[in-house]
């Protein structure tokens, strides 16, 4: 399984969050007011891909951390904070191949599940049929 921020922290030991909403409430906003930060109105026009990085969907702020993929579609980077927006909210994708992906990497230990947003799938095929993996 692939997982994502939503399934990752519906079964976190110290911080049971399923949703968007519940991690933005319980987390990033009390997170931003600590650091002196607060979040703007609006939400970012640029939207930003989602990538696997070891069996995780994983979204990469332009100042350089990376944050869990959520279903909602919502990007908050946990580092800056959207700083390069303005604090506002930032959208995010998944592939339009996102089940194909999903299905090759869950064939391939944890560790070598990664999907690059250049990779095809025919890439990935030929990757998991060069390491004896069923495609």
């Amino acid at each position: 399984m692939i997982v994502t921020g939503n399934s990752w922290f519906s079964e976190h030991p110290t911080m049971p969050c399923g949703s968007w909403r519940e991690f933005t409430e319980r987390w990033l906003l009390p997170s931003m007011g600590r650091h002196g930060v607060d979040l703007a109105t609006g939400i970012s026009e640029r939207v930003l891909p989602a990538h696997v990085n070891r069996g995780r969907w994983v979204v990469q702020c332009p100042c350089g951390g990376a944050e869990m993929a959520w279903e909602e579609g919502a990007f908050l980077c946990g580092s800056c904070f959207n700083a390069w927006c303005g604090h506002r909210l930032a959208r995010s994708s998944f592939p339009a191949e996102r089940r194909e992906i999903e299905a090759i990497l869950d064939r391939r230990p944890l560790t070598n599940r990664h999907w690059l947003l250049r990779e095809t799938l025919e890439q990935l095929r030929t990757e998991n049929i060069e390491h004896g993996l069923k495609t």
